[in-house]
C-alpha cells in the first residue's frame, strides 16, 4: 500500500549549493572570469530561476542517515533497514527551497553567494587550490511529498531517519556528513497524507 507523507524541513545552518557547472570557458576566458560569470549555475534551479534541492538528493540524505545508523531488522538476524529504505522510499520531486522569513523561492539570479579558497580538484587536501563561489542560502525550509511502498517502514522510524538525516547528513557541500557545518537541518513535520 502506498503512502504520502508531506515534509517539511527547516534549515538551521546555511545550505551551500554545488551542482555541476556545464558551461564552458568563452574565447580567451580566464578561469577567475568564468567563476565569476557562471557561479551561479552551482544552484539547482528551475527554469525560472526557482532553486530547489534534488529529488534524488533528499532520497540520499534520508538512505545515509538510515545506513550511518545501521539499525538492525527485529526478527531478521543481520539484516538492517538499508535495503528497505532503498528501495520501499520514492522523493517524487525536487524540493522547494524557501525562505523561512518571507515564504518566498530563493531564486538563483538573487541568492548570495559565499566565495571559498578550495582545491582546484574537489578533494580535500589537495595542493592546488583556486577562489570557487557558491550559492548560500540562510534561513531556507523545503516542503516536499516522501512515498512509502514498503509496508515494512514504520512512521516513527521514518520520522527518526528523517531527523537524523538532518543532523548527521545535510544538503549541499560542505554538509555534515562531510565534515562541515553546511545544510544542517530539523525536522518540522512529516505527516501522512490521506
Amino acid at each position: 500500500m502506498l503512502r504520502t507523507f508531506k515534509v517539511t524541513l527547516t534549515g538551521k545552518s546555511p545550505l551551500f549549493c554545488g551542482a555541476y557547472i556545464a558551461e564552458p570557458l568563452k574565447d580567451r576566458e580566464s578561469h577567475d572570469d568564468h567563476e565569476k560569470r557562471t557561479w551561479r549555475d552551482r544552484a539547482n534551479a528551475d527554469t525560472n530561476g526557482n532553486m530547489f534541492i534534488p529529488a534524488m538528493g533528499i532520497k540520499r540524505c534520508i538512505e545515509g542517515a538510515v545506513n550511518r545508523a545501521g539499525d538492525k531488522i527485529k526478527g531478521k538476524g543481520q539484516r538492517t533497514w538499508s535495503k528497505v529504505f532503498m528501495s520501499g522510499m520514492i522523493v517524487p520531486a525536487n524540493g522547494p527551497l524557501i525562505e523561512a522569513a518571507t515564504n518566498k523561492p530563493f531564486n538563483k539570479n538573487t541568492v548570495a553567494g559565499t566565495w571559498v579558497f578550495v582545491p582546484s580538484d574537489g578533494m580535500r587536501g589537495g595542493s592546488k587550490r583556486v577562489n570557487k563561489c557558491f550559492p548560500t542560502v540562510l534561513g531556507w525550509k523545503s516542503t516536499f511529498d516522501l512515498c512509502v511502498t514498503d509496508d515494512a517502514i514504520p512512521e516513527d522510524l521514518l520520522k527518526k531517519y528523517i531527523g537524523d538525516a538532518g543532523m548527521f547528513v545535510g544538503f549541499g557541500c560542505n554538509r555534515i556528513e562531510k565534515g562541515g557545518t553546511g545544510g544542517f537541518f530539523v525536522l518540522e513535520s512529516c505527516k501522512e497524507v490521506k
